[in-house]
């Protein structure tokens, strides 16, 4: 009978057991958003252990691998009630939340919860679970500390990768005993002292990189290490030799570091098949002869190696690229075979190319040996290199012909030979290129005629600066090509048709002939130059894709085509044509306005930017011409009538409280002349009879209206029931009045005109008293604008009228006014007779109390006129970074430079409770006499409501039920607006990047910014950085730079300035006369090597790293099972924690102003256009090898 008890009772126990675990994989279910698995058979049923992913032993659950499987939800935490599980592996769902206590799974071995959006803190009691040997949580969003996990003796894989965690050392894991293997790349982990990892004398697998570990490297004697890679962390001081005798060693990165010294020989290092020490600054010859069987990846790009390269390691992808390889040729040696990627470029080569080259390189695809100094010819033999897709020799000194060899590269896509000394001509062999899709021959001496390149998919074809001739039509049909550049040649002929749509055309300095019909199918061209050739005819309708426009120096006629709406446009050169009719005009303020030496007759008001190069002078046009046209343009018009006219108007009021002075003066005022041009003949009562004289201008006066058109205004303007100064208007009658046929009983005309001006010099006298008295008490003794200028004051500001006007937006009219004599800005905010809007003196108060930064637009005050409220604010003499990129040509140092000022202007408004406009982007960056960099756009009410979709605003705005902004969301803005600044002011997709789609590196943006902007854009706000964080990773990366910065802000003001440009006027062909034609072939591959001078110090960029890095993995896959993902985001920065206090000192050390840590919601009124002021096209001029005229500017974008 008890034997039966005991087997009843074991039957009952496994039967609740079962039910257990049934309830606990149900709640798994549910809350993991079972139905919507990808793969969910057999769950629901009663029988678990036939459910997809688990795995039983004697009806106990074991395993449970659910992986890419479309999870959602949480994770719930009666998962740990499965006390037999041994595995979990929910990796690569979608998964959120915490991850619940996992104490009770005494028999666990291995958890993997990776790729998923799990968040919160590593629970301490993780480390009881003593069973267990791999733990793999990266991937998440995890935060926090990680926890001591000394008691986890078993554990020999630990993988905490790409999450937010910190530890101050790594002693956490000092009791792991039998750890192989540790993963904690892309954290916030900041040791100090990076020599704590020499304990770990069981790891063969070690990836620290992308995080804030300081101090030199350690000793790594009595290790086993199979792969370490400590890239892209602070680690200084010289390499130990000791590292050097990891004979097991087969991957090594110590890249993006701040090692120095001679780099030690990797001779003894015999299994190494991966190699990066690139961006340091090791020196030294013993990298000149690296010779390793296994390599597969070897890349010491931007140090300064220097000495004979002897031995070229015989591995696919090869970078010496960026040092100082100066001695010898190319060295002579055994063939290598394996090499794929070869890039010797931006060194000091002084050779030959060898004969033997092809021998040596006999499967080379990608050979890069520009801005050298190799000289002499290009050997014939280099046309039996068939592996070859890309070849970069342009930037020496080469001479000779172009061998016609390399029509045997029928694997060519890309060949640049640009800027050398080619002479001879353009070989016929290029047309069986059936592969090649960039051609560029630039700046060079080659001669006679193109050949049939029709046959070939062109993309990109630049054969300027050359002395080439004849009619290219085979060139007009090429179908593919989007960028063609044929200037500065002695081309000929018609185009009749065009088949291919680019976007950048440049046919300039040519002698084309026929009419200019074909641009009609050239539906996208943005950049247009077809200045100084012989073109005639009509200009047929243009696309509104159009950036810059030259079509100077021809024989254009007739009308010009309507381009009112070309929200793009901000070049326009039309001189020396034969235009008639209305001259073009764009609402959008241009930089390069130029229609001389043309027939126009009327012209328009001119939206132009501040310090726009206007030129309208020898033209046609009839009086009077817009005041800021004609002032800034140079145009000159004529008045034909001189006769007088006269006009009666009738107003509604009192003789005996008419004023006629002052009604004289706001008529004046209203049609926008003189008082001297009016007389009076007579005031009659019976209501206010005024009968007005108008005379002609004066032989002396210029751009004038004659006397009959000021009566025609007046008429139009004094409507019936209109008001002026005042009264009323009755009627207005043109004509001769009564009273020049006699006397009504008025005032006689004499006493009329006497009483008039003897009035008009007696109020002028009192005010001339007032206005120096007032000025005298109020003069400062150093001119400057005080603290004590914040005051509530009419008085101070004068200069508002409509001619000062600076720009008028969606975010209201900005006026140039002048306060105490100072230049300032002053912007309507609020309309105080409106109680609905009015503000009370403690919000007018908040808009002015920001402390001040030299990074931020300073507000100065507030002025109260009539029903308006006014904010005054500093005026950024040199107007906005937008304006600056898409018109000059700037370096990437001060690029980051600016981005540096950007950043520290946003960390001061952030810490003051404030944040910047939802929209907040370039145009808000403006620009300081020295060429400093000064954020604006704060306004009072910040919240949008109706969003353009393509506008520039953060992700989350698109889905907020309220929409304030947040600090946040400014950081997605700073990150749009570096990819801008990088992208030489580019549109940037912002639509598509809001949506998660990817985004290429700006050519002309390093690794190290690519990745702080990464970090800004990401979709998700809480896994974006702060620039706190992004000031940190920038003083890492550009210490010198931005040191000079602060210590000798005279000598970067300087740099600045060649950044900024001339601005001399000139008449010729404007686009032809900018910078350095190569830059404008940012437009289809950002700043391309190619297109830098000779030596250029900077020309290449951060390019190479990541594109062998990506090339390395494309093809031969990664060194070790996790290194793919990783190198994908090596490069990417991050910085160490910094305090409020920190920051502080640091902005005292650079000498300009001090944060203040008010916690205060301040809020500055918006600058988003009127900071063009003061800009101007840069004008660099670029030598010509033939001496002729200098290039068109860069294609920069204009928003």
């Amino acid at each position: 009978m008890g034997s039966v008890s005991t087997h009843l009772v074991s039957i009952c126990l496994i039967f609740a057991a079962a039910n257990s675990q049934l309830s606990i994989l149900k709640q798994f279910y549910d809350s993991t958003g079972g139905p919507l698995w990808s793969n969910s058979e057999g769950w629901g049923s009663s029988d678990f252990c036939t459910y997809y992913g688990v795995h039983c032993v004697n009806n106990q659950i074991i395993s449970i691998a659910l992986s890419n499987n479309s999870l959602t939800g949480t994770i719930p935490p009666s998962i740990a009630n499965l006390t037999t599980l041994q595995s979990i592996n929910l990796s690569r769902n979608q998964l959120t939340g915490y991850i619940p206590p996992l104490n009770n799974l005494v028999n666990i071995i291995s958890i993997a919860l990776s790729n998923n959006s799990l968040t919160g803190t590593i629970a301490p009691s993780i480390a009881n679970l003593t069973t267990l040997q791999s733990i793999n949580l990266s991937r998440n969003q995890l935060t926090g500390n990680i926890p001591r996990l000394n008691n986890l003796v078993n554990v020999k894989s630990i993988d905490l990768s790409y999450n937010t965690l910190q530890s101050p050392s790594l002693q956490v894991f000092e009791g792991c005993k039998s750890l192989q293997n540790l993963s904690l790349q892309y954290n916030r982990l900041t040791v100090q002292d990076i020599s704590g990892i020499s304990w770990m004398s069981t790891l063969i697998r070690l990836d620290l990189s992308s995080n804030f570990f300081y101090g030199t490297l350690p000793s790594f004697n009595g290790t086993n290490l199979q792969l370490l890679n400590l890239s892209n962390n602070y680690i200084r001081g010289d390499i130990p030799l000791s590292l050097f005798q990891l004979s097991s060693l087969t991957t090594l990165d110590l890249s993006m570091n701040l090692l120095h010294g001679d780099a030690p020989s990797l001779a003894q290092l015999q299994n190494l098949h991966y190699v990066d020490l690139s961006l340091n600054n090791l020196t030294g010859t013993n990298l000149m002869s690296v010779d390793l069987p296994n390599l597969m990846y070897f890349n010491v790009s931007y140090n300064q190696l220097y000495g004979l390269l002897s031995v070229i390691p015989n591995c696919p992808i090869i970078d010496y690229s960026h040092n100082l390889l100066n001695l010898g040729s190319i060295p002579v040696g055994a063939s290598r075979d394996k090499i794929s990627l070869l890039d010797l470029s931006h060194n000091q080569l002084n050779s030959t190319i060898p004969s033997y080259l092809p021998t040596l390189l006999p499967n080379v695809q990608r050979l890069d040996l520009s801005h050298n100094r190799v000289i002499s010819n290009i050997p014939d033999d280099i046309g039996s290199i068939k592996t070859l897709v890309s070849l970069d020799l342009s930037h020496n000194s080469l001479s000779g012909n172009v061998p016609t060899t390399l029509g045997q590269l029928s694997m060519l896509q890309i060949l640049d030979l640009s800027y050398n000394e080619f002479t001879g001509g353009v070989p016929t062999t290029l047309i069986d290129l059936q592969s090649l899709n960039t051609l560029i021959l630039a700046g060079n001496l080659l001669n006679g005629t193109l050949p049939e390149l029709g046959t070939l998919n062109l993309v990109e074809l630049d054969v300027s600066h050359n002395d080439l001739q004849g009619d290219p039509q085979f060139l007009w049909r090429i179908s593919s090509l989007r960028y063609i550049d044929v200037s500065d040649n002695r081309f000929t002929g018609e185009i009749s048709q065009w088949s291919s749509d680019p976007i950048y055309i440049d046919l300039s300095l040519n002698s084309f002939t026929g009419n200019v019909n074909f641009l009609s199918s050239t539906l996208h061209v943005q950049y247009l130059n077809l200045s100084r050739n012989h073109f005639g005819g009509n200009l047929p309708s243009l696309p509104k894709s159009l950036r810059q426009f030259d079509v100077s120096h021809n024989q254009i006629v007739g009308q010009f085509p309507s381009i009112s709406d070309f929200i793009y446009l901000s070049i326009i050169n039309v001189s020396h044509n034969g235009f008639t009719g209305r001259a073009p005009y764009t609402g959008t303020p241009l930089d390069v306005y130029d229609i001389s030496y043309n027939q126009f007759t009327l012209l328009s008001d001119v939206s132009l930017l501040p310090s726009a190069i206007c030129d309208a002078s020898n033209n046609n046009f009839a009086c009077p011409l817009d005041a800021s046209v004609y002032n800034a343009c140079g145009a000159t018009c004529t008045v034909s009538d001189k006769s007088n006219a006269t006009i009666t108007i009738v107003l509604d009021t009192d003789i005996g409280t008419f004023k006629v002075i002052p009604f004289l003066q706001e008529l004046a005022r209203l049609i926008n002349v003189s008082t001297t041009r009016f007389g009076v003949l007579d005031v009659k009562s019976g209501s206010v009879i005024l009968d007005l004289v108008v005379f002609p201008p004066n032989p002396s006066d210029v751009n004038q209206l004659s006397a009959a058109s000021i009566v025609d205004r007046i008429t139009s303007l004094l409507a019936p029931g209109s008001t002026v100064g005042g009264y009323t208007v009755s009627s207005t009658r043109i004509g001769t009045p009564e009273s020049s046929r006699g006397n009504s009983g008025g005032l006689s005309a004499g006493a009329i005109v006497g009483i008039a001006v003897g009035s008009f010099f007696g109020v002028l006298l009192i005010l001339l008293v007032l206005f120096f008295v007032i000025r005298l008490k109020r003069r400062r003794s150093d001119g400057g604008l005080k603290d004590e200028d914040v005051i509530y004051e009419a008085e101070q500001l004068t200069g508002l009228s409509t001619e000062s006007v600076l720009t008028q937006g969606s975010s209201g009219r900005l006026y140039r006014a002048t306060w105490n004599g100072i230049l300032v800005v002053a912007k309507p905010v609020r309309v105080f007779n409106d109680p609905a809007h009015s503000l009370d003196r403690d919000a007018i108060h908040r808009l002015i109390i920001l402390p001040e930064h030299p990074n931020v637009i300073r507000t100065i005050g507030t002025y109260k006129m009539d029903e308006f409220l006014y904010i005054v604010y500093e005026y950024a003499s040199k107007g906005s970074l937008d304006h600056l990129l898409h018109n000059g040509r700037v370096t990437v140092e001060e690029l980051i430079l600016f981005c540096f000022d950007v950043c520290k202007g946003i960390m001061h408004v952030h810490s003051n409770g404030q944040v910047l406009r939802a929209d907040w982007g370039l145009d808000n960056i403006l620009l300081t006499e020295d060429l400093r960099a000064k954020i604006s756009g704060y306004e009072p009410n910040t919240s949008l409501f109706h969003l353009n979709p393509e506008g520039v605003y953060a992700p989350e705005w698109s889905r907020a039920t309220t929409r304030q902004p947040h600090p946040t969301s400014n950081i997605w803005n700073f990150g749009i607006a570096m990819l801008l600044m990088f992208s030489n002011g580019e549109d940037v997709p912002h639509r598509n990047i809001r949506e998660g789609a990817p985004i290429d590196r700006p050519r002309k943006c390093p690794e190290g910014m690519f990745g702080i902007i990464l970090q800004c854009i990401q979709i998700d706000p809480l896994k974006r950085t702060t620039c706190l964080d992004v000031y940190h990773q920038m003083l890492y990366h550009y210490n010198s730079l931005l040191q000079s910065h602060q210590e000798q802000p005279g000598a970067l003001t300087r740099a600045r300035r060649r950044a900024y440009g001339g601005r001399e006027r000139q008449t010729t062909s404007t686009l032809n006369q900018s910078e350095d034609f190569d830059s404008k072939r940012n437009l289809l591959r950002g700043s391309s090597k190619r297109g830098m001078k000779k030596d250029h110090p900077h020309s290449k960029s951060w390019t190479a790293l990541k594109r062998v890095k990506e090339t390395a993995l494309d093809v031969f896959g990664s060194p070790t099972s996790s290194r793919a993902a990783d190198l994908t985001d090596s490069t990417l920065t991050k910085s160490p924690p910094m305090t409020q206090s920190d920051f502080a000192m640091d902005e005292k050390k650079g000498g300009k102003g001090n944060l203040m840590t008010s916690s205060k919601s301040v809020y500055l009124p918006s600058v988003s256009s009127y900071e063009k002021e003061g800009e101007g096209v840069m004008m660099n001029e670029k030598k010509s090898p033939k001496g002729r005229s200098p290039k068109m500017s860069s294609p920069n974008k204009r928003r």
